[in-house]
């Protein structure tokens, strides 16, 4: 069995180098030759993707300074009223994970999302992923999804989903009212750029629940804070929520 499965690698490794004479692959943020084994990434810009460095705020996981305590929370949490009871995220939006993200939503290419794969599956989240009664992506725009023909945030959720057979996937928020993107406003109009925005599906039943809000970027939090305030007025016990990337700021 071990000789018929090197044998039907060899062949694949053969075919992917035919492939590669024919139609040259190329790393997506350096642009350098990719070898025979690498996908989408070489591997140098592949260990330079960056993670978030602790300490992270303990609500919201946003980047703290150096030598916070360990259960420090940053000054937007403490000035606000969260209805999300923790966060979690992997990467600061920036360098190759921008690149990366910005290639998914804008060149429509939701395939590279396999280069996060692993790391999303290694997730720590807020509670262990089996405990979760629902994991429920973040709706998109209605337009910007007409545009993609895919929502980011619930391709992420299914890959996180992969990790606990049996886990539930339920898109059950809607966007009911188009908004300008966060990040085109300053923190006071971005707290109530998104009041009213979204809604429960109709027949929707999540008393008691826990629930898993997924998104692919997180900013200001106030997206997620707006989807769990739905959730939570709805019956929901806990809304915790995990993002692919974090903003800088808060």
């Amino acid at each position: 069995m071990d000789y018929l499965f090197g044998w039907t690698q060899e062949i694949k490794n053969y075919w992917t180098a035919f492939v590669r004479i024919i139609y040259p692959a190329f790393c997506l943020t350096c642009d350098s030759p990719l070898e025979i084994d690498e996908r989408y990434l070489c591997a140098l810009c592949h260990s330079r993707i960056p993670h978030l460095k602790e300490p992270l705020c303990q609500k919201c996981a946003a980047e703290c300074p150096p030598f916070a305590p360990s259960n420090f929370r940053c000054s937007h949490c403490r000035s606000i009223k969260s209805h999300y009871h923790r966060g979690t995220a992997l990467f600061p939006y920036r360098d190759e994970v921008k690149t990366i993200l910005h290639a998914i939503k804008f060149e429509k290419k939701p395939w590279y999302l396999k280069i996060f794969k692993e790391a999303i599956a290694k997730a720590a989240l807020p509670l262990p992923i089996a405990e979760y009664d629902l994991i429920v992506p973040v709706p998109a725009d209605p337009k910007r999804k007409r545009e993609r023909d895919f929502n980011p945030a619930y391709l992420i959720a299914e890959t996180v989903a992969q990790s606990s057979p049996g886990s539930r996937i339920r898109a059950i928020l809607k966007k009911v009212k188009s908004t300008p993107p966060q990040s085109d406003l300053d923190r006071v109009k971005r707290l109530v750029n998104l009041s009213g925005a979204f809604r429960l599906s109709w027949h929707t039943d999540v008393r008691n629940q826990k629930i898993l809000l997924v998104d692919d970027i997180v900013t200001t939090s106030a997206t997620i804070n707006e989807c769990a305030k739905c959730l939570k007025e709805a019956g929901a016990s806990r809304v915790d929520f995990f993002a692919l990337a974090r903003t800088g700021s808060s």
